[in-house]
């Protein structure tokens, strides 16, 4: 293996709908393993028309739900590997 550049991370992504628990832990164990951050990345579907997102009510209800998922992942890691920190 080569020198490792200083900013690589592991990025793992989060479905909010279902926590890939499998994913998670392997991204975990990933960083853990060669001492590198994780980034936890979330994509919603996009929106179907741009007057949708305009609403804010929308905007704000998306944020949530992408915060939660977000907040669950970072439990699951701490949870699957207490070590990383």
């Amino acid at each position: 293996m080569t020198d490792l550049d200083p900013d690589q991370e592991i990025v793992v992504g989060i479905d909010p709908r279902d926590p890939a628990v499998p994913a998670l832990a392997w991204a975990a164990d990933e960083a853990e393993r060669r001492a590198l951050p994780l980034r936890l990345v979330l994509a919603l579907r996009r929106c179907t028309t741009p007057r949708t997102w305009t609403r804010k009510p929308r905007r704000l209800a998306l944020h949530a739900q992408g915060q939660e998922a977000l907040t669950a992942a970072a439990q699951t890691i701490a949870r699957l590997t207490p070590g990383y920190a």
